[in-house]
């Protein structure tokens, strides 16, 4: 009796000495408003609703969330997520509050848009129209496409950005390979802004393209 309860004691021990592997499900709600937090600014407010009944919705170990096909994070939308390797698509209602760009008075079409006629303003982004502008690097020394009324939220299809190139104009080009520069002139046949694409019309009526600088000129990488 004795060594029978030794052994017991024996195989008891080793039990607690083998590793333990503890699988708990993964918080959807925890998850869906971590990742969704990670899309705005840390200053934005972030509201979820799961829309999708949660009988529809298995518990998950591992959870892994898809970028949202219409790559817009607010509003009504549905959200991919693989749940144990297996795919899902959620529908939710995201709410943000966060700040966006506003005109603070009239802007006539061809103006550029400056601290001076612009102002932040703090509302409900999902209520806004598509493409609202929220940083002021896509919104500074652009110029207007249209006029924006006074308090009008002002949107990416609203402005056009400063041409660096504009058509008709002589051009310089630099087309740089390793270890070498040669320099051409030409003229643009197109309005470019920096970085954009530009065709140039060479003095012997060839047309290449090149990409726009800052400075004005354009360049053309070639390849060893």
């Amino acid at each position: 009796m004795k060594r029978k309860f030794v052994v017991n004691r024996i195989f008891v021990l080793l039990l607690l000495l083998l590793p333990v592997s503890v699988r708990t499900a993964v918080s959807l709600p925890k998850t869906l408003q971590n990742y969704f937090n990670q899309q705005y600014l840390k200053k934005d407010k972030v509201t979820i609703i799961i829309l999708t009944p949660a009988e529809q919705f298995p518990s998950c170990h591992t959870l892994q969330i898809k970028p949202a096909p219409s790559q817009q994070y607010w509003g009504k939308l549905i959200l991919p997520v693989s749940c144990d390797e297996k795919k899902y698509y959620l529908r939710l209602a995201v709410s943000v509050e966060g700040t966006y760009w506003v005109a603070n008075k009239p802007i006539k079409r061809n103006s550029v848009i400056n601290q001076h006629n612009v102002m932040a303003k703090l509302g409900m982004l999902e209520k806004l129209p598509h493409g609202i502008i929220r940083d002021t690097r896509s919104l500074m020394d652009n110029f207007s496409l249209r006029d924006i009324a006074a308090g009008q939220p002002i949107t990416q299809n609203m402005l056009r950005p400063v041409w660096v190139i504009q058509a008709g104009k002589n051009v310089i080009v630099y087309a740089q390979g390793r270890h070498f520069q040669v320099k051409y002139a030409g003229k643009a046949i197109n309005n470019a802004a920096e970085n954009e694409p530009v065709r140039i019309r060479m003095p012997a009526g060839q047309i290449i393209t090149a990409i726009a600088q800052k400075e004005g000129n354009a360049k053309i990488t070639l390849k060893n």
